[in-house]
């Protein structure tokens, strides 16, 4: 079963799995079917400017959009991380590490080795037209070096403070597939993490907080369970979700609790999630929201926060269901 989990972007550089290389920092490969690196002046600026104004306010904690990976290894056998989604993200981080000279994870282009060699040595005795990576990367840091000169010119802690804030307070997302790893063919499993990619980024429909919860859920459960067990008790819940799914999608109950076309909703169980989380409609709220509940230090306290949140999932859909009939 896939994995989900929030990570400080810091443990996404280094962390206590990371394999003992020189350096030793995370890899992540971008695979040969992705586009190369696109943002935009405007898309970078964002990013800069979101954490920095995340660095005013009393939270304790900033959240960035999903990066879904699959495990891999490199020649060495060592694992590395191929990207599917986020990429973007990624580059833009690791050019900004690279400005502030901080430590970074390092960025493997599949089949395109010139693009990895740009971006280790990017800096601007370095920029270049050649490509279009390294045209957008080359503005990006250009873009990362205007904006820090701007807040550094009367403050000259701020470096230190945003980078600590970067990689301290500011998580990711993070979205492991493991179902891949049931897969022998390797044809197959190219094909499925293509499949997972095109829908993704090409048909932009990016992960919903239904999917994310189903993950974090679906993830939890299982501890403590040998792997029958668990695949059975994984495929009760897949089997009550979809049934939850399909009731909902029955027009005159949908229309009795939401206004919402059924063509505009890729989830329906997604309207009950809301409902308990009761919270903001912030991108990804709801599934924060949800993490934060199933949190524990205990593994055990975790799968029972898990069970816990799903059978309130189904306690609220018979609630609503009673109300419809009744």
């Amino acid at each position: 079963m896939n994995k989900i989990e929030l990570k400080p972007v810091g443990k996404i550089i280094l962390n206590e799995n990371t394999p003992d290389r020189n350096p030793r920092f995370e890899h992540y490969l971008i695979p040969y079917y992705q586009r190369g690196y696109r943002w935009s002046e405007e898309h970078v600026s964002a990013l800069l400017e979101d954490i920095h104004n995340f660095m005013l306010t009393d939270e304790k904690k900033y959240c960035l959009q999903p990066i879904v990976v699959v495990p891999a290894t490199d020649e060495n056998g060592l694992n590395v991380w191929e990207v599917i989604d986020g990429q973007q993200r990624l580059i833009t981080m690791h050019i900004i590490f690279n400005y502030l000279n901080r430590p970074k994870y390092s960025i493997l282009f599949e089949k395109r080795g010139k693009s990895t060699q740009f971006l280790e040595n990017l800096s601007p005795e370095t920029f270049n037209d050649g490509n279009p990576d390294f045209h957008f990367m080359s503005q990006a840091y250009g873009t990362v070096k205007d904006w820090f000169d701007d807040k550094t010119k009367n403050d000259v802690g701020y470096i230190d403070e945003f980078n600590s804030t970067l990689t301290k307070k500011v998580e990711i997302i993070w979205y492991q597939i493991e179902e891949l790893k049931q897969l022998i063919d390797l044809d197959e499993i190219e094909s499925r993490k293509i499949d997972i990619f095109n829908r993704l980024n090409i048909g932009k429909i990016p992960l919903t907080d239904a999917e994310l919860i189903r993950a974090l859920l679906l993830s939890k459960i299982k501890h403590g369970l040998s792997d029958r067990e668990a695949i059975l008790r994984q495929a009760e819940i897949s089997n009550e979700w979809h049934r939850i799914e399909m009731e909902l999608r029955q027009e005159d109950f949908w229309y009795f609790l939401h206004n919402k076309a059924l063509e505009e909703t890729s989830s329906t169980i997604e309207f009950i999630f809301k409902l308990i989380a009761n919270n903001n409609h912030k991108k990804y709220s709801t599934y924060l929201w949800f993490e934060k509940q199933v949190k524990s230090e205990s593994p055990e306290d975790e799968k029972k926060n898990a069970i816990k949140l799903w059978n309130l999932t189904k306690e609220n859909f018979g609630k609503l269901k009673y109300w419809f009939r009744k």
